[in-house]
């Protein structure tokens, strides 16, 4: 038997932990509170193991063409991110953010549709990339769904193709007790670029959904937080400024 990479048995042993912390918080009777613990089992292990200028957040993203996503469940921006305040809500600028996860307790078919219209905001966001010498290949967040239990990745991919579901919504479908569903040419594979969802690559078991989900924000968030953000195009036009 091929010996298994070293960091396996760390991310099977954090998948277990993670998944019997959310089926203990499973018999709360209120759901603002089992979904609210289920952000933060997932956020709690992301500020842990990711570099320690990522913060985790929530709130919504604008862009400077006027885009709005709406409440977000986790967005990732950098310690020195700019972001606006409305009351108690946080609103940040799309050149700021990282990556953004979309939490689901059990993702069905149904489930799959509900983030793919929340992320498909995401993706449709105008970014002012940042200057090439300082970080040549970030040009959009990460558009994430973590989930703990869920379809097999087969029955979801089958419901997307049926549905025509836009994968440009989604870069990596991370579910606990099954799998992950990546797209190619991020970290690892090559991009096919094909339209559809033969481009994404998969991998079974909770290690490797835990695992992979690790890899592709540490790969693109070490570049991130070296890079310089570009928000001049919110101030246009600045002749409109004076009152």
């Amino acid at each position: 038997m091929t010996e298994r990479p070293l960091l396996f048995l760390y991310f099977e042993d954090t998948v277990k932990i993670l998944l019997d912390e959310f089926e203990r918080s499973a018999r709360q009777n209120a759901d603002l509170n089992r979904g609210k613990n289920r952000e933060n089992f997932c956020s709690n292990f992301l500020k842990k193991v990711l570099p320690s200028r990522l913060n985790i957040r929530s709130g919504e993203i604008w862009d400077s063409k006027g885009n709005k996503t709406g409440q977000l469940d986790l967005v990732i921006i950098r310690d020195d991110a700019p972001c606006l305040h409305i009351g108690s809500d946080e609103i940040f600028l799309a050149e700021s953010v990282f990556a953004v996860i979309e939490v689901k307790s059990d993702l069905t078919t149904k489930k799959l549709k509900e983030a793919a219209k929340t992320l498909k905001k995401v993706a449709n966001l105008s970014i002012n990339p940042p200057p090439p010498i300082f970080n040549p290949k970030y040009h959009r967040p990460l558009k994430v769904v973590f989930a703990y239990h869920g379809a097999t990745i087969k029955t979801l991919v089958e419901f997307a193709n049926t549905e025509k579901i836009d994968l440009k919504a989604f870069d990596i479908i991370c579910i606990l007790d099954r799998g992950i569903l990546y797209r190619g040419g991020l970290v690892l594979g090559k991009e096919i670029k094909s339209g559809k969802w033969d481009e994404f690559f998969s991998l079974s078991g909770g290690a490797g959904a835990l695992g992979f989900l690790y890899l592709h924000l540490v790969r693109f968030g070490s570049g991130f937080v070296s890079g310089l953000f570009d928000i001049a195009d919110y101030f246009e036009p600045v002749g409109k400024w004076e009152s």
